[in-house]
């Protein structure tokens, strides 16, 4: 790897014109909490056009599973998404999930903003904060706790299916 660029990322996901919406600490951040992150989200539909611009993309970087194999042109990704490291750092890459947190719904109401001379599409707030609530780790309620003081300490909630039943 010969450092990090997110940017170059996303550019790469876009050259090879694979839908994304970031998600994630890029969104946090977007969002108004200045943090550290590891890497940068994405959040793809789950098609198989956007399976294989994907893999064609990754391949195109040099990715390979976080302690495994690289990514080929052909490789499937799996349901979970692929956690990758790549020549421009780590990225992962998620497959949509059911609604409110499908592709469509997500990328309809995503905000523009700018990555160096990228525009790029984030998720809103509504659906940072579902995408941070399913998650559930200790960083995600950090973050969510710094969202909503950020926000005079309430933050949107869309109804989760199989949380909030």
């Amino acid at each position: 790897m010969s450092g990090r660029d997110d940017s170059a990322l996303i550019g790469v996901l876009m050259a090879h014109q694979v839908p994304h919406v970031v998600i994630g600490g890029w969104a946090v951040i977007t969002h108004g909490y200045v943090r550290y992150t590891r890497d940068i989200d994405v959040l793809i539909p789950d098609s198989a056009d956007a399976r294989t611009r994907a893999a064609l993309a990754m391949s195109s970087v040099h990715a390979h599973r976080l302690g495994g194999e690289r990514i080929q042109a052909d490789s499937e990704l799996p349901a979970q998404g692929w956690q990758l490291e790549t020549d421009h750092g780590r990225i992962d890459l998620l497959l949509e999930g059911e609604p409110p947190l499908d592709f469509a719904s997500v990328s309809s109401s995503a905000i523009r903003t700018q990555m160096g001379e990228l525009s790029l599409q984030v998720a809103d707030l509504p659906h940072l904060v579902a995408f941070k609530r399913l998650a559930g780790r200790p960083h995600d309620r950090v973050d969510l706790d710094e969202l909503a003081s950020i926000n005079g300490g309430e933050l949107p909630i869309l109804a989760l299916p199989g949380i909030d039943d």
